[in-house]
């Protein structure tokens, strides 16, 4: 199943308009999403050597072989979105075309949220909304998706990381909306060469409220897997190992 979704494409372009910063004293990097790669990345280790998987314990075993059986619903972005915020994306105010880019009124906190009239609040409120789909609580999904680690160790092997649908996101720019953001914490640790290559991620979703001073996230996923993103890859529904794979 193709990732390629028009209104996940609208909503990225959105979310770093209306939060754009006039700051030039880093180097601007251009947002892109899964859908835009064309080549699989690369560089995708796992930190669990032979010797230490021959010492997992039975109750890990275990819990391996019932995740062997799970079956994970691919979803895209968009389906995070309730529709009252999803159709206030999709329709920005006409006053944000005419803000000049790197002008004062370009940035949080000055004019902008003054041109926004009363009939624009229902934009701004979804590009904060921490609003959920309450039926995507305890599933078990997979999306694709960039991480922005939060927790890692000395040898830089991450175990909590947010899931964002573009990369740059919480990093170069702004976060999009909490409800476009998945807080993911996986008992495996993992290492990514370059944080901006795409992977597909598998685990439980849960509507659970996250902030840090990173950013703030309204749903929490419990990693099974974690494997480079393919854009060709066949998957609807699909039984999946659960892994770290290069």
């Amino acid at each position: 199943m193709a990732i390629n979704s028009t209104r996940s494409l609208v909503l990225i372009a959105l979310t770093p308009l209306l939060f754009a910063c006039s700051d030039t004293s880093e180097p601007s990097t251009a947002s892109k999403s899964p859908a835009s790669e064309s080549t699989a990345p690369e560089s995708l280790t796992s930190n669990t050597s032979p010797t230490e998987q021959a010492l997992n314990t039975e109750a890990d075993k275990s819990a391996k072989a019932a995740a062997d059986d799970r079956v994970y619903q691919e979803i895209e972005w968009e389906a995070l979105i309730p529709e009252q915020d999803l159709q206030a994306l999709l329709s920005p105010p006409e006053s944000l075309n005419n803000i000049e880019e790197g002008s004062s009124a370009d940035q949080i906190g000055n004019d902008l949220n003054q041109q926004l009239t009363k009939q624009d609040n229902a934009y701004q409120q979804a590009l904060n909304s921490t609003r959920v789909r309450e039926e995507m609580d305890g599933k078990t999904i997979r999306i694709a998706g960039f991480v922005v680690p939060l927790e890692f160790d000395d040898d830089q092997r991450i175990s909590e990381f947010f899931l964002v649908p573009y990369f740059g996101a919480c990093i170069h720019v702004p976060p999009p909306p909490p409800n476009q953001i998945i807080y993911s914490k996986s008992a495996t640790k993992f290492q990514l060469d370059n944080l901006y290559d795409p992977v597909w991620v598998e685990g439980t979703l849960t509507t659970t409220l996250t902030e840090n001073s990173v950013a703030r996230s309204a749903y929490s996923l419990n990693v099974d897997s974690l494997k480079p993103y393919y854009e060709q890859e066949e998957s609807t529904q699909s039984a999946s190992t659960p892994g770290f794979l290069d």
